[in-house]
């Protein structure tokens, strides 16, 4: 199995046990892309990928780590005790696993908070684009 394919295996597991507790977490990134795409047969819409992007509610973040720690993964607990406001990064073997906390903020600002629940799996593609 790729490693890409076995990422993708274990951010859905992560969204599926998280939803059983009453968590919502979504894919982001370029999983969430690999998981829209997964009938797709063209191969130009394939890459490997060596992390794992979730957007996450802020609220629920407690009830997340500790899915996320059932679940085998470790986390970054300094970045942790940084950031943890409005990011979490926990660690799945080498794969980084990084969760944003209701917005996404890189070099531009997303609120996700309302669109979080407005999809399952994956955030929807229009999100997508936009991060």
């Amino acid at each position: 199995m790729r490693k890409s394919e076995e990422l993708l295996k274990k951010a859905i597991e992560i969204v599926e046990k998280a939803e059983e507790k009453g968590v919502y977490v979504r894919l982001l990134g370029g999983l969430a892309f690999d998981y829209l795409a997964r009938n797709a047969k063209s191969k130009e819409l394939r890459r490997e990928h060596d992390d794992i992007d979730l957007a996450a509610l802020r609220s629920q973040a407690g009830k997340l780590k500790e899915v996320l720690l059932a679940l085998g993964l470790e986390p970054n607990n300094v970045f942790n005790a940084l950031h943890g406001y409005e990011r979490l990064q926990f660690f799945y073997g080498t794969a980084k696993v990084d969760v944003f906390l209701d917005y996404f903020r890189m070099c531009h600002f997303i609120d996700l908070r309302s669109r979080i629940l407005s999809s399952r799996i994956a955030l929807p593609p229009s999100d997508l684009l936009l991060t």
